[in-house]
């Protein structure tokens, strides 16, 4: 029986992994042990950090969303969440 994958940390969670990557205090390698998240996982956060800081800077998404991926119809979207 396989194990199921870890919970994928959120933006905020996301942000978090980057202060300590940025501290530089413990290795990438224990990062990902202590968050649970595959050493590539990591790899691929910190490649795209820039996008991800952004898009939590400018609240452009909700904290607690996994994707970065914009709505195909904006305005559908806005009439669903108001």
């Amino acid at each position: 029986m396989c194990n199921p994958p870890p919970p994928t940390p959120s933006d905020n969670g996301k942000v978090e992994i980057f202060r300590e990557v940025d501290a530089m205090k413990i290795s990438k390698l224990n990062i990902s042990k202590k968050h649970s998240i595959p050493k590539r996982t990591l790899s691929t956060y910190i490649k795209n950090m820039g996008a991800i800081e952004d898009a939590y800077a400018t609240e452009a998404f909700a904290s607690s969303r996994k994707r970065l991926r914009p709505a195909k119809h904006p305005e559908l979207e806005e009439a669903v969440v108001t």
